[in-house]
């Protein structure tokens, strides 16, 4: 059910806007839609968010512009999450804004490039220390450094689109990729859900149920399979091995191995090298 939230007319500015930056720590709401305009961006953390009905992974730097009317919930922040909302009167907006939002009928997200998220950090930094001021420029200079913020969005909108969810079988597919391409290296458990657009904890929950085994488990039997096929092709030293298969140290090795086979890597070597290298 959507309900209207934080009507702007409860806002005590003098200036016809409300600007926070705040952690999110737990949903607070549920979906709701406001009659202002709402400006987001999330300058720290991840989160993730529906929006008119769509779900989105949200990275740092991720920017959206709610019209009259939208609704929307954010979900499953990460801990460090901090994000900047800003909420606008239509009034202080050109008309000419004002048809631009209303004439955009997707979903207004996009992920800024780093640097250009700080520019706008700066401009809100501004909002939120000149949002008590009641001088006579105060609306003016507030409208202008708003319709900057809508049109820098516009401007980053096409080329920087924000990843919609996808099913918990692609994201599982988008692990596995990664995972496959890249066992050999360091690997933790936010760099495989960075590169699935998927919550750490939740990927861990899919990954688990689909495979019927966690995502280190599958790791390791990447390693130690590659580790198997060195030791009987090639007479590379055992502690080399390790490190390139892709665990941090021999000790390590030793004992996923001797878990795995019921063997270690010099009795497995020496028991099928001579079948196998000539």
């Amino acid at each position: 059910m959507k309900t209207l939230l934080f009507p702007l007319k409860n806002y005590p500015t003098p200036n016809n806007y409300y600007i926070s930056k705040d952690k999110l720590d737990e949903p607070r709401y549920n979906m709701h839609f406001h009659d202002s305009i709402e400006i987001t961006l999330l300058i720290k953390g991840t989160c993730h968010q529906i929006i008119n009905g769509t779900e989105y992974f949200m990275p740092t730097y991720t920017y959206t512009i709610m019209w009259r009317q939208d609704y929307h919930k954010f979900y499953d922040f990460s801990e460090d999450n901090l994000l900047y909302n800003l909420m606008i009167s239509p009034s202080l907006l050109p008309e000419s804004v004002l048809k631009k939002l209303e004439a955009t009928p997707s979903d207004k997200i996009c992920t800024l490039p780093k640097e250009v998220g700080k520019t706008v950090i700066s401009i809100l930094d501004t909002l939120a220390q000149s949002q008590t001021f009641d001088h006579a420029y105060m609306p003016r200079l507030v409208a202008s450094l708003c319709v900057n913020l809508i049109d820098i969005f516009f401007y980053h909108y096409k080329t920087h689109p924000t990843s919609k969810i996808v099913s918990s079988e692609s994201i599982i597919q988008n692990a596995l990729i990664y995972i496959n391409a890249h066992y050999t290296e360091s690997l933790s458990l936010q760099d495989i859900a960075n590169h699935a657009n998927c919550n750490a904890s939740h990927l861990s929950e899919y990954f688990h149920k689909k495979m019927n085994m966690t995502i280190k488990q599958y790791i390791t039997i990447l390693r130690i399979k590659r580790a198997k096929k060195l030791l009987v092709t090639t007479t590379a030293p055992i502690s080399s091995i390790s490190y390139e298969s892709g665990f941090s140290s021999i000790a390590s090795f030793n004992r996923n191995f001797l878990e795995q086979e019921n063997i270690s890597p010099t009795a497995y070597r020496k028991k099928l090298a001579p079948k196998t290298v000539l």
